[in-house]
């Protein structure tokens, strides 16, 4: 069985390809923060995101997360759903993710799975673009398993996390009938 690393190697560019594990790292951080047997997750975190909603404490958990996990992947910006504006990562870097670090938080108290969606677009066409300038995009879904769904370009991959957060390939051609 193919891992996320192995299927990046062979159809993505390596700074795509880096980027994308290191969001793989962070879902793997935001899933073992909601196995926590932690009933305060869902508590309110006192702010409002951009988008209006109440932010949950694991929001603002997981973004945490994922910005640290941008960290020296060559991102200029991160921008996120419970940020006001774009976060600056490294000036030199050739890419911007926009993440909703946690979607569905509301459900997070009832046990219905949530989910961190991403894009990478590159830096060069600025903030607000096309999304028919992404490089990737895809959805990490947490509950009973931790999958990944994802695009780079070439179809759609769909990957299971395994009990070391690792990424394992479960199919490379997803479709819909």
């Amino acid at each position: 069985m193919a891992d996320l690393g192995s299927y990046l190697a062979k159809h993505a560019e390596l700074a795509v390809a880096g980027i994308i594990m290191a969001l793989a790292g962070a879902a793997s951080a935001i899933a073992a923060e909601i196995r926590m047997p932690a009933t305060s997750l869902d508590e309110a975190a006192g702010a409002v995101n951009a988008d209006g909603d109440t932010q949950k404490k694991l929001d603002v958990i997981a973004d945490d997360i994922v910005l640290e996990a941008l960290a020296g992947t060559g991102v200029a910006s991160y921008l996120s759903e419970e940020r006001d504006a774009a976060v600056p990562v490294d000036p030199e870097g050739a890419m911007i993710v926009a993440c909703d670090p946690l979607d569905g938080s509301s459900n997070i108290g009832v046990n219905v799975s949530v989910g961190t969606i991403f894009s990478l677009l590159p830096a060069s066409g600025g903030e607000l673009q096309s999304g028919r300038n992404q490089l990737a995009a895809g959805f990490f879904v947490y509950g009973p398993q931790t999958t990944l769904l994802l695009t780079v370009g070439n179809g759609t991959a769909s990957f299971l996390m395994d009990d070391d957060g690792g990424f394992n390939l479960l199919e490379e051609r997803v479709t819909i009938p």
